[in-house]
């Protein structure tokens, strides 16, 4: 193939790529063709949320046909030798493998407290925008962290005016002015609200129906066999060799910044306080082991062999040796006598001894 036709291919085959992964919203979410993501900047962003019909009977907070803002999900990062990011099945009310391997680590005393969290399914939200002050640009679909912007937005509409809960009402609604400051979470930096205000806008048609998105449909989510193949490393050996590492690193370096956002600090805190509970439980579990092997803590050994000679007024009979038989004298009585005649005291007073040697002739 000449050079020309290589690099076109080449270049032809990057630019498809990048509009793919653009429009997938990072793997977990599937955007429709000509519908793009929505990125808040640092600094004011002016926004207006918008409703969509629900068409589905697993949405967890609205019934079908009733109009709603947002789409939560979960999902799990680092699935898998490929360090997968995919959405938990508990998203639509089904099991999960992984979900049900965090359950059981976290009941193990012995478990890693960094596996116990990896495990943990991170909350995000989908969320039908519009710039308010590009309107001409159309719908966007917003895909972020719980905790970096809905939990923001529902402590606003909770300590503030009454009619702040109607900012997603076409008629009533409201524009949000949302801040976006820094935060960081270990090494990673990422964007997180700081404030939102609410302000009056102008009615939205209702044919702007007609142009959001169906949020629950966007997102992907894997049967619980899937997520089985997909811990194991099963998936690429079915697929074939040789798929396995093909544009894994990127999607790795996504997967550990899209886990380390969706971190809840007061969760960590929580774990972290468990897992001093969990420390002091093994100790206490550890003493009553050793008790139970007869390998003691030697604090609680000195502790007992103290009250063992306070509770114990007669010493066991071997260790004032055997005891003699009725009618038998004690040898040390016998023999007590006969040593005093054989031998003098060597301390003796002379004196003292001179009188037991002249009784002893006399």
């Amino acid at each position: 193939m000449p050079r020309e036709d290589r690099v076109a291919s080449m270049r032809d085959r990057v630019r498809a790529r990048a509009e793919k992964r653009k429009s997938e919203g990072g793997g977990t979410v599937h955007l429709p063709d000509g519908v793009e993501s929505y990125e808040f900047e640092k600094g004011k962003n002016r926004i207006n949320i918008l409703p969509y019909e629900v068409k589905t009977d697993h949405h967890p907070e609205a019934k079908k046909g009733e109009l709603w803002y947002e789409r939560t999900f979960f999902v799990h990062f680092n699935v898998g030798p490929d360090e997968r990011a995919m959405v938990c099945p508990r998203t639509i009310g089904k099991a999960c493998p992984i979900c049900e391997e965090h359950t059981r680590l976290r009941k193990d005393p012995d478990a890693d407290e960094d596996v116990v969290k990896g495990l943990r399914a991170k909350e995000r939200q989908l969320f039908n925008v519009e710039d308010a002050d590009h309107p001409k640009d159309g719908v966007k679909v917003l895909e972020i962290s719980y905790h970096n912007f809905g939990k923001q937005l529902e402590k606003e509409v909770r300590d503030g005016d009454e009619s702040n809960a109607s900012f997603a009402d076409l008629e009533e609604g409201k524009t949000l002015l949302v801040r976006m400051g820094t935060a960081t979470m270990g090494k990673t930096k990422f964007l997180q609200a700081e404030r939102i205000d609410f302000e009056d806008r102008d009615k939205i048609p209702e044919s702007v129906l007609d142009d959001v998105v169906d949020l629950d449909a966007c997102l992907t989510i894997p049967s619980y066999e899937e997520l089985q193949k997909a811990m194991l490393g099963m998936e690429d050996e079915e697929k074939g060799r040789g798929t396995r590492g093909e544009g894994k690193d990127d999607d790795r370096r996504s997967s550990r910044r899209e886990r380390d956002e969706d971190e809840d600090p007061d969760k960590d805190k929580d774990d972290d306080r468990r897992g001093g509970r969990r420390e002091r439980d093994e100790d206490e579990d550890g003493r009553r082991d050793r008790r139970g092997r007869g390998d003691e803590d030697p604090d609680d050994k000195d502790k007992r062999k103290g009250r063992d000679r306070e509770d114990d007024p007669d010493p066991e009979p071997e260790r004032r040796g055997r005891r003699p038989a009725r009618d038998e004298e004690p040898t040390s009585r016998r023999g007590s006598r006969k040593d005093e005649e054989k031998e003098p005291d060597a301390d003796e007073p002379e004196e003292r001894t001179g009188r037991r040697r002249r009784y002893q002739e006399d």
